[in-house]
């Protein structure tokens, strides 16, 4: 039986609580607020089936009947339900055709070395230093969710992990990959040292190529900002360096696109060890 909506508690956005969501499209207003606006059906329900912490749930008064299904899940986990004008929704939307509804969310606040201690040995950790393109990490971001790897290192000066783009480019994997952030170089390597895990960075060339041997410690694996790659500083006081073998004449591979190469290349050849062990 469709839903409907005459059970449920919707109250009209008040100026002062629009314009509290309007500024959370400002990087320096999210992180002042510690919460980020989540536009669109889909990733309001993927917040919801994740257990994101929901301070508000906003929704076009012409589209109350349409996504009453989402409204009700909301209201049985005690969100509190708004409704305003679709000129007003328009403002707040960052997409070019809105859906007509959104959430405002907590943004998780993370200890990087307490998150790197409670990730398994046997499971690699990523660090991003420096990246800027917010495509790029939201698409690494859904890849790590594919292989099963729960927590990402971002440096501080990186692109906003709660940018719009960034949040759409991940779709949703964001709820389910934990994200700290390290100050700067020297802090990552304090990070590693720590918490035992071996500093493994990408090079263009010169690394090992078999990733198979980097599996014997536990890793810490970073790729470098889009333009720059991986600061000397690191890659000097690294444990370990990897490439990707390079057959044809391409000058370099898009970061997301290597991240995923790696991260694959990692889980293949854990399996393989697995089975060589097992059988």
């Amino acid at each position: 039986m469709r839903a409907t909506t005459d059970s449920l508690a919707l109250r009209a956005l008040t100026r002062e609580q629009f314009d509290d969501i309007a500024s959370l499209r400002k990087r320096r207003e999210r992180q002042s607020a510690s919460a980020t606006l989540l536009e669109g059906e889909r990733l309001v329900e993927d917040a919801l089936r994740n257990g994101a912490a929901l301070r508000l749930l906003l929704v076009r008064d012409d589209a109350i009947d349409r996504h009453a299904a989402l409204l009700h899940h909301a209201a049985r986990l005690h969100v509190p339900l708004y409704t305003t004008s679709a000129r007003k929704f328009a403002r707040l939307a960052d997409t070019e055709h809105p859906q007509g509804i959104a959430a405002v969310a907590d943004i998780p606040r993370l200890d990087a070395e307490a998150a790197l201690m409670a990730v398994p040995a046997h499971i690699p950790v990523v660090a991003l230093h420096e990246v800027s393109d917010p495509g790029n990490l939201g698409t690494i971001i859904r890849s790590m969710d594919w292989f099963g790897a729960p927590l990402l290192l971002l440096s501080h000066g990186s692109v906003d992990p709660w940018n719009a783009k960034v949040v759409r480019a991940s779709m949703g994997s964001i709820f389910r990959v934990s994200i700290a952030v390290y100050d700067h170089a020297e802090h990552l390597q304090r990070l590693a040292t720590d918490t035992g895990r071996a500093l493994t960075v990408t090079v263009p060339e010169g690394g090992t190529k078999d990733v198979a041997t980097l599996l014997s410690t536990p890793l810490l694996l970073l790729f470098g900002s889009e333009a720059h790659g991986v600061p000397p500083a690191l890659i000097d006081g690294a444990a370990h360096r990897v490439s990707i073998p390079r057959r044809g004449g391409a000058e370099s591979l898009n970061l997301a696109m290597a991240h995923a190469i790696l991260m694959y290349a990692l889980d293949a050849a854990a399996q393989s060890l697995n089975s060589d062990m097992k059988a």
